[in-house]
């Protein structure tokens, strides 16, 4: 099944099956600004609205860890490195912030 992030107007955030384009479960988080696969597929990184980064279980569609805390302005940018064990995350303070996600 191939997977697919959207953000809505109101910043909520879902998955989508791309081939019938039909929803997969509920709203993840409403609250999502940016978001990022894992280079496997296995973790989908959502900026928030909120000042937080949060990981997502694509499998599970759970949360895993506590959110992502450190900046201090909406993260409008998250990108994984080529590994997938680093996440960097931009924020409207105007940092750009590393994080170790094993």
């Amino acid at each position: 099944m191939a997977w697919g992030p959207a953000i809505d107007n109101d910043h909520s955030l879902r998955l989508w099956d791309v081939a019938t384009r039909q929803p997969v479960g509920a709203i993840l988080t409403g609250a999502a600004s940016s978001v990022a696969f894992s280079p496997d597929g296995t973790l989908l990184a959502a900026g928030s609205t909120n000042h937080t980064v949060r990981l997502w279980d694509v499998a599970t569609r759970q949360p895993v860890g506590d959110p992502l805390q450190g900046q201090t302005g909406e993260v409008p940018s998250v990108a994984f490195g080529p590994g997938g064990t680093l996440l960097a995350s931009g924020s409207s303070d105007g940092l750009v912030r590393l994080w170790d996600v094993r």
